[in-house]
This record gives C-alpha cells, sequence and structure tokens, in this order.
C-alpha cells in the first residue's frame, strides 16, 4: 500500500498539498494549446476539416500517415467537448498519476489514445477498398478513447479487494468511474455525432492493460518499481511522441493535398447534385487523382461525365470515353455489400462501358434489368445513349412502347411514372441527334401533361425548353422562374437556364428595335 494513501484525497484536491498532478496539468494543458492552435488556424468548433492538424482520417492512414491514431487524441470539435475530456482527464489523472506514477501515466495516455483508434481504423481501411463514402468524409477527434481506457486501467484496480489502493479509491471507481463508462457507452450509442467504437475500443485496451498491475503481482511490484518502470514508461513515451512528431511534421504536405482533395469532393457533389456539370468536373478529376481508392468518387465522376448527354444534344464521344475510363475504374474495385445500391450502380457502370465499346445489345439488357429494379431513370439514360449512338429510332419506340403501357394503367404510382415517360419523350423531341425526329409542338404537348400530373421541377426544366423551343420565351422564362421557387436546390441550373432565355429575349429586342428608343 502506498504510504501517503491516507491523505490522498485532502492532499490532490489542494494545490498547496505534498502531492500536485502535474503529468495530469501537463496532458490538460497539451489539449488546451492544440485547441488554441486550431482556433487560430480557423478550424475551432468544427467549421472546417481538420485533415492537415492531424484528425484521424481513414484515407490519410491508409496512406502511412499512422501518427493520426494519436494526433487525432489531442484535437477537439468544440469548447464544450473540450472542457468535458479536461475534466474527465483530470479525474482520472491524478489517481493513476498519484498511485503509478507520472511517466507511467503519460505512457498509459498515448498507449491508449492509440490502441482505442486502431479497431475504428481497420474497420474505415476496410471500407477504403470500396471506397464507401464514410471512408473520405468521416473523421474521428477527441482524447474520450484514451480516457476511456484510463476508465477501464482504473476500474480494473478498484473492483474486488485489492490491497495496494485505498478503501476511498475502491468506492470512488463502484461509485463514479463504473456509472460514468455506463452513462457515456449509452450517449454514445444514442447520439450519432459520437464515436461509440472508439470508447469501446479504449475501454477493452484499458481493460487489458489493467490486468497486469492487477492479477500479476510479480509484475505488480516491477511496475511499482521507479527504477525499472518509470525508466522504461518514459522512455516508450518519448518514442511514441518523437513518431508522432515527425511523422506530423514530415507529411503536412501531403496532408494538404489531402484536405485540398476532401474539399474538391465536397464541391463536385454539390455542384453535381445542381446538375452543374462542367463545373463537378474539375473538382472531382482533382479529388480522384489524390484519392484513387475512393470507388464512391469514380462512380460520381462517370456519372458526371455521363449525365450531359441527357441534358445537350451536342455531346461527343470524348464525353463517352471519359465516362466509361471512370466507370470501368469503379468496377475494378472490389464489391462493397455493405452498400445497398451497389447492385444499381454495378449495372450502370457495365452498361456504360459495354456503350462506350458499342455492345448497345449488352448496353440494353443491362438497363432493362436496371429499370426492372425501380430505377425509373433508367429508360431515359438508355434512350439518350441509344440517340447519341445513332439509334434514335430505336430509342424512340422505347419511350413510345414504355408510355402506351402506362397509359394503361390506372393505379396512382403508375400515373407518376406516366409523367416521368411523358417527360423523357417531351425531352427526347426536343434534343434527339436525328434532325427528323425533332416535333416541338407534340414536345410541348407532353411536357404540359407530365406537369399537370406532377409537379417535379424537373419538368417545367422541360416545360421551359419547349416554350423556348416554340418561340414563346417569356413563357420560358416565367416556367423557369417558378422552378426556382419550387426547387431552391437546383436553382443553379434553373438560373443557367433563365440567363440563356433571358439573352435571347434582349436579342430578339434588339432586332425588333434595332435602332433604339430615346
Amino acid at each position: 500500500m502506498n504510504e501517503h494513501e491516507g491523505s490522498f484525497l485532502s492532499t490532490t484536491a489542494n494545490d498547496s498539498g505534498w502531492f500536485t498532478p502535474w503529468m495530469t496539468w501537463f496532458l490538460i494543458f497539451g489539449n488546451v494549446l492544440v485547441f488554441l492552435g486550431q482556433v487560430l488556424a480557423g478550424v475551432g468548433g468544427g467549421k472546417q476539416n481538420l485533415i492537415n492538424l492531424g484528425v484521424f482520417w481513414a484515407p490519410g492512414f491508409e496512406a502511412g500517415q499512422h501518427w493520426r491514431l494519436l494526433t487525432s487524441a489531442f484535437l477537439h470539435a468544440s469548447p464544450l467537448h473540450l472542457g468535458f475530456n479536461c475534466y474527465i482527464l483530470y479525474w482520472l489523472g491524478h489517481y493513476l498519476e498519484f498511485y503509478f506514477g507520472r511517466a507511467r501515466l503519460l505512457f498509459c495516455y498515448l498507449l491508449l489514445a492509440i490502441a482505442a483508434n486502431i479497431p475504428y481504423a481497420l474497420l474505415l481501411t476496410r471500407q477504403g477498398s470500396h471506397g464507401g463514402i464514410n471512408w473520405v468524409l468521416e473523421q474521428s477527434l477527441g482524447a474520450s478513447g484514451a480516457l476511456f481506457g484510463l476508465a477501464g486501467f482504473l476500474l480494473l484496480q478498484g473492483l474486488g479487494n485489492n490491497p495496494a489502493m485505498s478503501l476511498a479509491f475502491h468506492r470512488m471507481v463502484r461509485q463514479g468511474i463504473l456509472p460514468v463508462i455506463v452513462i457515456n457507452l449509452f450517449l454514445g450509442w444514442t447520439v450519432p455525432q459520437i464515436n461509440n467504437t472508439v470508447h469501446i475500443s479504449g475501454l477493452a485496451a484499458g481493460l487489458i492493460l489493467g490486468v497486469f498491475p492487477r492479477f500479476l503481482p510479480g509484475f505488480r511490484a516491477w511496475f511499482a518499481q521507479a527504477s525499472s518502470a518509470t525508466w522504461l514508461c518514459g522512455g516508450l513515451s518519448a518514442v511514441l511522441l518523437s513518431w508522432t512528431a515527425i511523422g506530423f511534421i514530415g507529411e503536412i504536405p501531403q496532408s494538404k493535398r489531402y484536405e485540398e482533395a476532401v474539399q474538391n469532393i465536397y464541391l463536385g457533389f454539390n455542384k453535381l447534385s445542381s446538375l452543374d456539370y462542367d463545373a463537378a468536373e474539375p473538382y472531382l478529376t482533382h479529388a480522384m487523382e489524390v484519392l484513387p481508392d475512393f470507388q464512391h468518387g469514380w462512380f460520381q465522376l462517370g456519372w458526371c461525365r455521363l449525365l450531359p448527354i441527357l441534358d445537350s444534344d451536342e455531346s461527343s464521344r470524348l464525353d463517352a470515353d471519359s465516362a466509361a475510363d471512370a466507370f470501368g475504374i469503379y468496377l475494378s474495385h472490389p464489391l462493397d455489400p455493405s452498400d445497398p445500391l451497389q447492385p444499381q450502380h454495378l449495372l450502370l457502370a457495365e452498361a456504360v462501358v459495354q456503350w462506350n465499346a458499342g455492345d448497345l445489345a449488352g448496353m440494353k439488357q443491362k438497363m432493362e434489368r436496371l429499370e426492372s429494379m425501380n430505377w425509373l431513370g433508367a429508360t431515359s439514360l438508355m434512350v439518350a445513349m441509344l440517340d447519341d449512338s445513332g439509334a434514335s429510332a430505336e430509342a424512340l419506340i422505347i419511350l413510345e412502347k414504355h408510355l402506351s403501357e402506362m397509359d394503361q394503367a390506372d393505379t396512382e404510382k403508375p400515373i407518376q411514372e406516366r409523367a416521368l415517360y411523358l417527360n423523357a419523350l417531351s425531352w427526347f423531341l426536343l434534343n434527339s441527334k436525328d434532325s427528323d425526329l425533332h416535333d416541338v409542338p407534340r414536345a410541348l404537348d407532353l411536357a404540359l401533361q407530365a406537369v399537370e400530373l406532377s409537379s417535379r421541377p424537373e419538368f417545367l426544366h422541360t416545360l421551359a425548353l419547349a416554350h423556348f423551343r416554340n418561340g414563346d420565351i417569356e413563357r420560358a422564362i416565367q416556367v423557369t422562374r417558378t422552378a426556382i421557387k419550387l426547387n431552391p436546390e437546383d436553382r443553379d441550373r434553373y438560373e443557367r437556364q433563365l440567363a440563356i432565355f433571358l439573352k435571347a429575349q434582349a436579342e430578339r429586342a434588339a432586332t425588333l428595335d434595332p435602332v433604339g428608343s430615346g
């Protein structure tokens, strides 16, 4: 039993006492200092990603930045996050420091911080080969993994009747540490932002580490010897800190590249969601140069290069080649059974590759299977690819056939599907590469029917274009402005269309009044 344990509770609470938990305060100061650095760097409070400062991030870890296992334990998302962890660190740290020493506290803290992140790292890097979206966008930070480890370590010392610990310590474990562990694990299961995987891993690592001094008397005696264990733990701590510092400083330029790549993914996805393909493509292309294992990114890049075929009558085989290249890389990755949309994604990717290779029959087979899986956009896309390949007449037959089948249905769902096919046929008649198939009056009539059946904003997009091609520019402008009000998320897309209409209106006005009024 430690000879000072009788006065432990009173002296540690008073800084003027003989025992002051210097190492605990050192760790707290380190966490606070790093957070101040976050604020100065403009990434405090979780406003920006923290890749460049060492947050745990699977692509960086997979690229060899293993020091993120430790640096992430010193980063925090907000002052509240920091304050709560520092309070728990003081509460647990000064007990461990008193009973086991300063060097051993430092070593346990650093070791448990690393150990807590390892299972989470393995989980996400396993997803990395599949390119799951969380692999790129999810980050983990905070000292809680290490704190759960300290709690597990102390918990094992306080359970039972360990004579090396005071009665007050045993009471604190049962009435303090154990309830805190249970409550925080419960919060981790109920609050989405909390990484309970790291918490459970840290707790398990602390329990394992706590086995040695608790159940092995020989090891307990050795662990208490300052001449051996203190120097060993201090040396190991220095090695861990040096490894982290060398890796962190040496990899800062690479971290900046990763940070930029993640920002480009966010920007690319946002632009793609508003169908701004020209803006999305360079963002996603750059991101995939840095993150070639991000399978989902290759799919989105292929989709980005493919979609202009739906919206333009000037799509080129270069678009098809580049889209097929991206989808081919996507197909080269292992399957991800956890992705519920992967079957549809695989069919689409395979169809595009076959289409680009000139295998229209194989492409049609894949797209028909995709359509049977209730992906309603499959028919429109198949028609656009057939039209791009010169099979415009066949594309028209497919659309007319589907629309005829919809006409024979009277339930609510087929009515919605009928609106989709009306809109698709209208779009085809407006934009087909076969000029002999253009039929603007019929396209306008079909677009009006689609809007009457459903108020989906993309139907207004088609209707506005039909009015424009029919010569009613004012009506086209009015419909486009309505679409912007109904769907502000796609504001960029409709504003680009509106700019074209306004320019045409101004040119018409200049033609009607060449001299101008004055």
